[in-house]
């Protein structure tokens, strides 16, 4: 009797944990927390320029995330992950999968000018676009096609682009005379037509194009010194501006630019240090004031790949230092550097002393790559 008892309690106590397992051979464990990040890693979209974000696991691989925005009245996000930037200002997107989290700030800026200094090389390669520091760069059209994957990762990654227009300096030298001939760059600037930079310029992912290289130096011929001129220059310009009306155009030292001012159709100069200039800020100050003067915005540069005085490449500390002066300038729309390379990035201290440059050239806003307004 007692033994039958103790067999209805154990029953009593045992039945209903066993009924919790039931539905399936074996009691589930709850799903671990997955692991998830968001792609691209750098959003910066002009309102009514739209991206697509991805949601990956720690494999790599792709997953249907649910997505909200902290500010919808900035950026919108669908169920899909497509933002759609509405307003100026900062929202923050998260995606959430299997109790992984991740989040994406989105900026959202006026075309006319950059919600921070975009920095980035001369000749970066578009599969560098968005990856960090790089926020920017100066870039050469080549093809319509290759201008075609440069402006749709471009947008895509929030990359802003200052394209140069013109052929290789020796494209541009008549076979005849050895001297710079005009007609040679609008045969080339003709081959560019086809492209619509419009909307690229409306979004901000083209900020300005540079028309020629150092039209102050002289070799514009092979057989007696000459420079360019501010009629052929103007000339490029209106040439170009009758393709692209909208689309902001450079040539030349600001110096160059200053001493041929008033100018009708140039927008912005381009002014590139070299340690044999001297003090950077004296120079930085003295170059800014220049392009002030004479009207127009302004491109700035760094020589770090051969900047020393002796022509050498500049150590990661010296990168630092004359990098960092002038990415503290609030004029220019764009800070660059000559030139993209694998090898000097790969030496020690070089890619923290351009993210330290990164960093402050974010810390500020860029004008636009004009003065007032388009000319």
């Amino acid at each position: 009797m007692i033994t039958l008892r103790l067999t209805r309690v154990v029953l009593v106590w045992v039945l209903p944990l066993l009924n919790m397992c039931l539905p399936q051979p074996v009691c589930a464990a709850a799903p671990k927390k997955q692991t998830i990040s968001v792609v691209p890693s750098r959003v910066s979209l002009t309102p009514g320029a739209a991206v697509q974000l991805t949601a990956v696991d720690s494999t790599g691989l792709t997953v249907s995330a649910s997505w909200s925005s902290s500010a919808e009245a900035v950026a919108r996000i669908s169920s899909t992950g497509l933002v759609e930037a509405v307003a100026s200002g900062t929202a923050t997107v998260t995606a959430l999968y299997n109790r992984g989290k991740a989040s994406r700030s989105v900026q959202v800026s006026d075309p006319a000018g950059s919600a921070s200094m975009p920095f980035g090389p001369k000749q970066l390669p578009a599969g560098q676009f968005g990856t960090p520091p790089w926020t920017g760069a100066y870039v050469n059209s080549g093809t319509v096609t290759k201008l075609q994957t440069m402006m749709a990762l471009a947008q895509q990654y929030g990359v802003h682009l200052i394209v140069k227009l013109a052929p290789a300096h020796h494209a541009m030298l008549n076979r005849t005379t050895g001297c710079f001939d005009i007609d040679l760059w609008k045969q080339a600037i003709d081959k560019l037509k086809p492209f619509a930079f419009a909307p690229y310029v409306a979004n901000g992912t083209v900020i300005g194009a540079e028309l020629v290289n150092e039209p102050h130096a002289s070799d514009w011929c092979l057989s007696e010194p000459r420079r360019l001129t501010k009629t052929e220059v103007e000339e490029m310009a209106v040439y170009a501006k009758a393709i692209w009306p909208t689309l902001p155009v450079g040539a030349g030292r600001s110096d160059w630019v200053l001493a041929n001012a008033p100018w009708a159709h140039l927008d912005f100069a381009h002014s590139q240090y070299h340690m044999r200039k001297g003090d950077v800020v004296a120079w930085r100050e003295q170059t800014i004031s220049e392009a002030k003067a004479a009207g127009v915005g302004h491109l700035m540069s760094l020589d770090y790949l051969a900047g020393q005085l002796d022509d050498s490449a500049m150590t990661a500390e010296q990168l630092q230092y004359y990098g960092s002066a002038l990415a503290q300038d609030t004029y220019s729309c764009l800070l660059t550097g000559y030139l993209y390379d694998a090898t000097y990035n790969a030496q020690p201290g070089v890619m923290a002393a351009f993210s330290a440059i990164s960093w402050i050239a974010n810390s500020h806003p860029a004008p636009p790559c004009f003065a007032g307004s388009v000319k």
